[in-house]
């Protein structure tokens, strides 16, 4: 077993032990804003979010929905005042007893009028450029893919470029697995010193596809293998 076969192998086992790892836990860290008030509480909408409603000289009204900013947030309850607890209870005119369920909240949408976004615009900026970036990775690895497969419909397998692309391929997903991972990161520590949801922390869950992780490092030993394959494939022609 060639060097670079060990250090992909246990890189794959590397890879399965932390997925089952994180899995497990969860990142959090409480956001260093201060606050003396919170509410989380259904209610009419504050006058920011209402649509404007314009009448025309005709008696026309027309309705304009106001822009907004919204936001995707994985969330942990806070322990709230007194063992409270946010809880959901329909009542049953007929029925003998009710539906009541204790709520945890997981995952959220926040949204927020434009002008009144007070978060900034890091998250758009630096969401667009390594969407941009992971965008340039995929065009570039597709090209290699082709590559690769005129190149095994001519019966070439056991060659060295077949291997080589299959060891880009391999990178490449692995470095859009990790250019997503630390997008995800990047932006949710950002929401968590910017953001103070009423009963809730926010944390970091990786959501990430780890497929494309874990099938680029099967790809780089798979190039490996065809490295062994190529080499012992001479030997016997030598032999012959």
């Amino acid at each position: 077993m060639n060097k670079k076969l060990k250090i992909y192998s246990v890189l794959f086992v590397v890879v399965i032990i932390v997925m089952l790892v994180t899995s497990v836990f969860k990142f959090e860290k409480t956001s260093a804003l201060g606050f003396s008030e919170e509410k989380l509480e259904v209610t009419n909408p504050p006058a920011g979010f209402t649509p404007i409603i314009d009448t025309l000289g005709n008696g026309t009204v027309i309705t304009h929905n106001r822009s907004t900013f919204s936001y995707e947030v994985n969330v942990v309850p806070r322990k709230h005042p007194e063992n409270k607890e946010l809880v959901s209870t329909v009542r049953f005119p007929a029925a003998v007893s009710n539906q009541t369920y204790l709520v945890k909240m997981q995952k959220v949408k926040l949204e927020v009028p434009t002008e009144e976004n007070k978060i900034g615009s890091f998250p758009m900026w630096f969401g667009s450029i390594t969407g941009s970036l992971t965008l340039v990775v995929i065009v570039w690895m597709l090209c290699i893919v082709l590559q690769t497969i005129s190149r095994i419909r001519k019966g070439e397998i056991f060659v060295a470029d077949v291997s080589r692309n299959l060891e880009k391929i391999g990178f490449m997903l692995s470095a859009i697995y990790l250019i997503e991972l630390i997008t995800s990161y990047t932006i949710t520590k950002y929401f968590i010193n910017h953001i103070i949801l009423a009963g809730h922390y926010i944390v970091f869950k990786n959501e990430c596809n780890i497929m494309f992780l874990l099938t680029g490092i099967a790809l780089l030993i798979i190039s490996q293998i065809i490295l062994m394959g190529k080499d012992l494939k001479e030997d016997v022609d030598l032999t012959v």
